[in-house]
C-alpha cells in the first residue's frame, strides 16, 4: 500500500529545485547525453531532471520513463558511491510512495559503453 504523500514545500525549496533542474537540464553529463541519444533511438518517451516532491523536500530522477512502463533511470557517478544508504532510503521512498516500477541505477561508465539494444534489454526487463 503505497503512503499519501501531502505536498507542502516551502517557497524556499520550489525556488532551489526550479534553479537545480533547470541547471542540470543545461549541463547534462556525458553519460546523460548518450543515454538521451539511445532513449531516441528507442522512440522512447522520458522526462530528463523529473521532479519528485515529498512533504519538505525534492528529489531529481535523472530519466522518468512516464507509463507505461513507469521507470527511473538514473546515471550514477563517483559521487553515489559514497551515498549508498542514502540513494537506498531514496529509492525506497519513491518506489514506496510513487507508481514507480523500478528504479534502476546505472554508473556514469556503463552508461557511456551501453549501446541501443542493452538499454532496450535493461527498460523492458524493469
Amino acid at each position: 500500500m503505497r503512503d499519501k504523500v501531502k505536498l507542502n514545500l516551502s517557497p524556499e525549496n520550489r525556488r532551489l529545485f526550479a534553479r537545480r533542474q533547470r541547471e542540470n537540464r543545461a549541463n547534462p553529463t556525458n553519460a546523460e547525453r548518450h543515454v538521451m541519444g539511445l532513449l531516441a533511438q528507442l522512440k522512447e518517451h522520458y522526462i530528463f531532471e523529473k521532479g519528485i516532491f515529498t512533504e519538505t523536500k525534492f528529489f531529481i530522477a535523472d530519466f522518468y520513463l512516464p507509463a507505461p512502463r513507469r521507470i527511473i533511470l538514473e546515471i550514477d557517478g563517483p559521487i553515489h558511491e559514497h551515498k549508498l544508504g542514502y540513494d537506498f532510503v531514496r529509492d525506497n521512498y519513491i518506489m514506496r510512495t510513487r507508481r514507480i516500477r523500478a528504479i534502476i541505477r546505472v554508473s556514469n561508465d556503463d552508461a557511456l559503453k551501453m549501446k541501443a539494444s542493452e538499454l532496450k534489454q535493461l527498460i523492458g526487463c524493469a
